[in-house]
C-alpha cells in the first residue's frame, strides 16, 4: 500500500496555456494513483532565465514567493515543467546556501507580507512517480498492455547543470527509461534524448530552433519509435508543433509523460486530453478502442 503523498503543485505558465493537456493529464493521473496535488493557484511565473539575466534580484524573489506558498502549506513543491524545475531549484539552493540571498529575497517578500525559510524541497513529477510513488507500485496499476515503442526525451533543463538539478546522470540518464519499462512499454533510447530542443530560440532564430528539433525527430525516427515521451511542456510543444511546420514524415505522436502513464493505467483519452495534441494520437488510441 502506498503512503499518502501530498505536494504543493506548481504547473507553471506553459502547462496552463500552450500545453494545457499536460496539466489536465497530470491532475487526472495523480488522482487515479491517489497522489494529492494542491495547486498553488496564487503562484507567479518562475521568470525563466530571461528574467534572471535581466535582474537576478527580481528573478530570485519571484521564485522565493512561490516557495513561500508551498512552505506555508508545509509541503514540498512538485512541478511538471523542466524550466520551472531548474529555476525554482536554483533559487532554492541559493537561498539555502547564501544568507545574503535569503535576506535579499525576504526583504522584498516582506513588502507583501511573505517570507521564505528554505524548508521546501523541489521535485519534478517524474521523481514523484519513480522515487516517491515507486515503480513497483506503478507497475501494479497497469491495466493496458500498450505494446508500443517509446523514445524517452529528457531535454536539457531537467538534467543540467547537475550541481543544481541533482536529478540523474546528465550524460547517461535512465530514470525515464525505468518508468517506461514499468509501464510494460519498450524503450527505444536514442542519443538525441538529452539534446536541447532550442525552445528559447523560437523568437530569436527559428531556423536554428527547427534544425535542432529536426535532429531530435530524426533520432526518434531512426530507432523506429511509435511515439516520443516528454517531460517538459516547452519541449513537447517544440517537438509536436514543428512536425507540422517542417512537414516531417512519418509523423511521430508526442506524449507527455502523464499521458503515457494514463494510457497504461486505463484512463480515457478525454481524461488525458489527447485530442489537444497537435500530431494525431488516433493511431495509438484506436489500437485500444479508446
Amino acid at each position: 500500500m502506498v503512503e499518502k503523498l501530498r505536494y504543493a503543485y506548481f504547473p507553471g505558465c506553459s502547462s496552463k496555456s500552450s500545453s494545457i493537456e499536460y496539466h489536465i493529464s497530470t491532475k487526472n493521473v495523480a488522482e487515479a494513483l491517489g497522489i494529492e496535488l494542491i495547486e498553488l493557484v496564487e503562484a507567479n511565473c518562475c521568470g525563466t532565465h530571461a528574467i534572471e539575466d535581466y535582474n537576478e534580484k527580481v528573478w530570485l524573489s519571484l521564485n522565493a514567493r512561490n516557495l513561500s506558498l508551498a512552505e506555508k502549506l508545509g509541503l514540498d513543491m512538485v512541478t511538471i515543467c523542466s524550466s520551472c524545475f531548474l529555476n525554482t531549484k536554483k533559487a532554492n539552493k541559493m537561498i539555502r546556501e547564501s544568507s545574503e540571498a535569503k535576506e535579499e529575497a525576504n526583504e522584498i517578500l516582506s513588502k507583501i507580507g511573505k517570507a521564505y525559510n528554505g524548508k521546501v524541497e523541489v521535485k519534478h513529477i517524474l521523481e514523484v512517480f519513480v522515487k516517491d510513488y515507486g515503480l513497483s507500485n506503478l507497475r501494479e496499476k497497469v491495466k493496458r498492455e500498450l505494446e508500443i515503442r517509446v523514445a524517452p526525451y529528457y531535454g536539457c533543463q531537467i538534467l543540467r547543470p547537475p550541481e543544481i538539478t541533482n536529478f540523474d546522470n546528465p550524460e547517461h540518464p535512465e530514470t525515464f527509461e525505468k518508468l517506461i519499462e514499468a509501464l510494460n512499454c519498450e524503450v527505444t533510447s536514442f542519443p538525441e534524448k538529452i539534446d536541447c530542443c532550442g525552445a528559447p530560440l523560437t523568437l530569436i532564430d527559428q531556423k536554428l530552433h527547427r534544425e535542432m528539433v529536426k535532429k531530435i525527430l530524426n533520432g526518434a525516427k531512426k530507432v523506429k519509435a511509435d511515439c516520443i515521451a516528454t517531460l517538459c511542456p516547452l519541449c513537447h510543444y517544440a517537438l509536436d508543433s514543428n512536425q507540422l511546420v517542417l512537414n516531417f514524415e512519418p509523423k511521430i505522436p508526442v506524449l507527455h509523460v502523464t499521458q503515457l502513464i494514463g494510457l497504461a493505467i486505463g484512463l480515457s483519452k478525454e481524461k488525458l486530453a489527447l485530442e489537444k495534441n497537435l500530431v494525431s494520437t488516433k493511431e495509438l488510441t484506436n489500437k485500444y478502442h479508446l
